[in-house]
């Protein structure tokens, strides 16, 4: 017959085992092998002691006070795990690398104070991305990229004053509905307008779109699609949302000008090229304006990359 130790009353180890669990977190240790531990320990008492002096003293090693934890944990990741930024400094003491992955499907978000080394940390994480085998598309508000090049000899760069785009125009493969939809849906974001202005404009530019197309062989440009509005008559449910959308709308093609006033462009075509991009956006003033231009170019550049996966 098999021996089996007899289990341990862990009431009085409960606190131990709490302490462990703390310290063993904040050192980013495994997590199966703590918890390894703290199984054994309801059999063997000694086993958790010696466990949480070996984590203690690891603790000094380091220069932290096992028992004045910083708020924040340290980050247990290596060179091999991503593009070293830093390192997490506790005490004036670097105890851990930090690290960023090149993988697609992870949001970052860099905050800091002027001249804290926002823009050299986001050069070095872009020169790694910029090496992937995916297509990467970076958005310069301050014309300050263009270093990048030395990476990856073969971006493109692209004044966003010299690009031409029909925003109007549905990709390929995409309705004009399936378009216009997006296009309205980025619209309202970027200059947060109401749901009732949601409905007039995707309505009014559907029968402007629809009944301009049954008449031409090519798409109509936005600055057409301001002219309609201008002389269309207007229903009781929409008059109030007519003027302030109007207004907008003349102040996006009076900003954007030449780049929007074409009836074919070369948005499909850059997405096409399945080359990395640099959009230099310094020429267009507006926030607003820069986050609508932005949107519609990650909407256009993401429904291409998945309609082709």
């Amino acid at each position: 017959m098999a021996f089996r130790p007899r289990r341990h009353n862990n009431t009085r180890y409960q606190p131990l085992q709490e302490k462990i669990s703390e310290l063993a977190s904040f050192l980013g240790m495994p997590r199966q092998e703590y918890e390894h531990y703290l199984y054994v320990s309801e059999w063997h008492p000694d086993v958790a002691e010696h466990y949480f002096a070996s984590l203690r003293a690891k603790c000094w090693r380091l220069g932290i006070d096992p028992d004045n934890l910083p708020v924040f944990p340290m980050v247990n990741t290596g060179p091999s795990s991503g593009v070293v930024v830093g390192h997490q400094i506790v005490n004036g003491v670097a105890i851990a690398s930090y690290c960023i992955s090149p993988h697609k499907g992870q949001h970052t978000l860099i905050v800091g104070s002027t001249s804290s080394g926002k823009s050299n940390l986001n050069k070095v994480w872009l020169a790694t991305l910029l090496k992937e085998p995916e297509p990467v598309w970076i958005f310069d508000f301050l014309r300050e990229y263009r270093s990048l090049l030395h990476y990856s000899p073969d971006t493109l760069i692209l004044d966003i004053k010299n690009f031409r785009v029909n925003l109007l125009l549905p990709l390929v493969q995409f309705s004009c509905k399936q378009w216009l939809q997006h296009f309205v849906e980025n619209y309202s974001h970027s200059f947060r307008v109401l749901t009732g202005s949601k409905s007039f404009i995707l309505a009014t530019m559907t029968d402007f779109v629809d009944s301009y197309i049954s008449g031409h062989e090519f798409y109509p440009t936005l600055p057409e699609y301001v002219d309609y509005l201008e002389r269309l008559r207007l229903t009781k449910e929409y008059r109030n949302y007519w003027p302030v959308n109007l207004v907008r709308f003349r102040t996006i093609c009076q900003a954007l000008g030449p780049m929007i006033n074409v009836h074919k462009g070369y948005l499909d075509e850059l997405l096409a090229t399945k080359k990395n991009v640099i959009f230099e956006l310094d020429s267009i003033a507006e926030a607003e304006l820069q986050n609508f231009v932005v949107e519609l170019l990650l909407t256009a550049f993401f429904l291409r990359n998945e309609k082709c996966l």
